[in-house]
């Protein structure tokens, strides 16, 4: 039996929480922290290495909570991947 992904487990909370952060129109957090600007074309498709993505500062496999908005911010598709 696997586990259920608590992303989707309540995708509607979810769905709303990355509204709030598209509306926000952030810079990628994680190029910031390198000192770059980290500006992300909020029109790029789903997929493409540069469009935005959710991502978690305290990873859900260490317990962060993925409907917190204090534990949420905007990242670059490629930067998420890279930090894994």
């Amino acid at each position: 039996m696997s586990k259920s992904n608590p992303r989707r487990a309540n995708g509607h909370a979810r769905n709303k929480l990355r509204k709030w952060l598209r509306d926000q129109q952030r810079p990628c957090w994680i190029c910031r922290a390198f000192g770059r600007s980290g500006r992300i074309d909020y029109d790029l498709p789903a997929g493409h290495p540069l469009s935005f993505e959710v991502d978690e500062l305290i990873p859900v496999s260490l317990g962060g909570n993925p409907l917190d908005k204090a534990n949420l911010d905007a990242a670059h598709r490629c930067c998420n991947e890279w930090r894994s």
